[in-house]
C-alpha cells in the first residue's frame, strides 16, 4: 500500500486534501523504517525496531503532527500506537 501511494504521489495522480507526510529513519546510513500519511488517513508504517519507532515519533512530534491512527505490520503498529499514546 505504501509503495502504491508513494508512486501515485510522485506521478501526481493522487488528489490530497493536505500535504502528505513522508518520514524515514536511518541507522548507520541505512533506512530502517519509513512512514507515510495522506491526510485525512491513518499513518502507514513499515516494520520497525523500538528505536526506529522512537525516531518516527520524535520526527512527527517535532512537526506537530496529529494522527487519527496507525496501520502497518500488527506488532509494529501496536508498539507505535502504545508509544505514541504514552508520550502525550
Amino acid at each position: 500500500m505504501m509503495l502504491g501511494l508513494a508512486t501515485s504521489l510522485e506521478a501526481g495522480t493522487l488528489t490530497l486534501s493536505a500535504t502528505p507526510i513522508l518520514v524515514t529513519v536511518e541507522e548507520g546510513g541505512e533506512v530502517v523504517a519509513a512512514a507515510l500519511r495522506t491526510p485525512p488517513h491513518n499513518l502507514l508504517i513499515t516494520r520497525a525496531s523500538d528505536g526506529a519507532i522512537a525516531g518516527l515519533i520524535a520526527a512527527l512530534r517535532a512537526q506537530g503532527v496529529a494522527l487519527p491512527g496507525v496501520m502497518g505490520p500488527a506488532g509494529d503498529a501496536e508498539r507505535f500506537a502504545a508509544a505514541w499514546g504514552g508520550e502525550r
